[in-house]
């Protein structure tokens, strides 16, 4: 069974730049509005991973995973919206949990048998890395 593709990999390390990058600007410069855009660019990626589930999950019959893969657009709706009253520290926190919730729910619903290509955990294992750590500097630093 083949890897993924370098292609897929060189998008998937492309869509860390927003994050590293907003991160070190937010940090750098104290201009909210940095934050403000790393937290819009983590709404669309979480709505993103969410989505990716609604193939598998159409094809396999899963509705608890159909109903699963809403939750990443809700929850990131919510965040978003509580960040009118709430703290960004707590909007970056509540977002690093959702990451780590779609990683979760990647090695429940995505493992490797089921999947065409190998290693794919293992790369979502990275990014995920990546971009909560981001997270967690722009909300900390």
């Amino acid at each position: 069974m083949p890897g993924i593709s370098r292609l897929a990999q060189g998008l998937g390390y492309a869509g860390l730049v927003p994050f590293v990058g907003l991160s070190a600007l937010d940090i750098i410069s104290g201009n909210e509005f940095f934050a403000g855009l790393l937290l819009l660019y983590s709404l669309l990626i979480a709505s993103f991973l969410g989505g990716v589930h609604w193939p598998i999950a159409l094809q396999k019959g899963h509705v608890r995973q159909l109903y699963l893969a809403m939750l990443p657009t809700l929850i990131s709706f919510a965040l978003s919206a509580a960040g009118l009253w709430l703290s960004p520290m707590f909007i970056f926190a509540g977002f690093i949990l959702l990451f780590w919730g779609l990683y979760a729910m990647d090695h429940l619903f995505l493992r490797e048998e089921f999947l065409p290509f190998t290693g794919y955990l293992r790369f979502r294992l990275i990014l995920t890395s990546v971009v909560t750590l981001s997270l967690a500097a722009a909300a900390i630093l």
